[in-house]
């Protein structure tokens, strides 16, 4: 998805270079079936090189989702080569930054003991939420309020690595969407039953 979404932002914003990474959210797009309900989200990178290291903000309407937590998936982009080796990470959730808006804030970096840095493409982290109301579409939006690029991305040097963004949305369904159902069914059954009788009447 992410090197899909990759070409897809290339043909439309011809500024970006060809060779500049990706930080995108995966789904793009998210529904939730109804209020309630924990889903996950990935942020991943395409097209990075020489990475070592990685500070990202996802913002979200925390009138919709409150944020559970960050987990680092066993296959993530920053797996050591060596299995001793560990991956300096922190994290924190703020759900009532303001009014509106909640933020997840992650930093992850390989440590001095591995060698080399990553590149290519991968999931970074794995973000999980809870649908709080209904409304939507909402954005979840990659950005680093005062930074030149919407996420830090560093090379073993701490040099910044170029970089641009593709934000997702999420929108949760109605809770009345799913009650309407069974009274349609009910009268979608009671129309076929009325057919049939008048059907056998038509037959005698």
């Amino acid at each position: 998805m992410c090197v899909i979404a990759l070409f897809v932002f290339n043909s439309i914003v011809t500024h970006v270079s060809a060779l500049e990474a990706i930080v995108c959210i995966e789904p793009l797009s998210y529904t939730v079936p109804e209020v309630g309900v924990t889903f996950t989200i990935n942020v991943s990178i395409a097209n990075v090189t020489n990475l070592y290291g990685y500070e990202f903000i996802v913002w979200y309407n925390t009138t919709l989702l409150d944020g559970v937590k960050v987990e680092l998936p066993s296959n993530h982009f920053l797996t050591p080569e060596d299995p001793k080796n560990k991956v300096f990470t922190t994290d924190d959730i703020k759900d009532d930054f303001n009014a509106t808006h909640g933020y997840v804030w992650v930093i992850a970096t390989l440590t001095s003991s591995e060698e080399p840095p990553k590149n290519g493409s991968g999931v970074l982290a794995t973000i999980t939420f809870n649908a709080t109301t209904t409304d939507g579409p909402s954005p979840l939006k990659l950005y680093y309020p005062g930074f030149a690029y919407p996420v830090k991305l560093s090379d073993p040097d701490a040099n910044p690595i170029p970089c641009t963004a593709i934000d997702g949305t999420v929108e949760v369904i109605p809770e009345f969407t799913s009650f309407l159902i069974m009274p349609l069914l009910l009268v979608l059954t009671l129309a076929v039953i009325v057919l049939k009788m008048k059907c056998s009447q038509r037959n005698k």
